[in-house]
């Protein structure tokens, strides 16, 4: 019984990956974008929720990872691209 109950904390320790934080724009403009700390950001369809359809999964340079809730993902891409030319990139 202690063999089992150690093989199941040892597979969670391994596997347990920390709940992801949600963000609103401009705490991901301020904090992350214009401090040139976003490595990557993924959008996918949320199915959970009817009014916001996509979610704009981010990981910053120190691998922390973050979420928001877009409305539409045309929207939040065209914000992005104004803020990078703005940027100079």
């Amino acid at each position: 019984m202690m063999l089992l109950l150690a093989g199941f904390a040892g597979y969670y320790l391994v596997t347990y990956r920390k709940p992801m934080q949600e963000i609103v724009y401009m705490e991901f403009l301020n904090n992350y974008l214009l401090k040139n700390d976003i490595k990557e950001i993924n959008i996918t369809k949320d199915r959970r929720s009817e009014m916001f359809n996509y979610r704009a999964e981010i990981t910053t340079m120190s691998g922390e990872k973050l979420y928001m809730t877009l409305g539409s993902y045309e929207s939040f891409l065209a914000k992005l691209d104004i803020v990078q030319r703005e940027m100079g990139r």
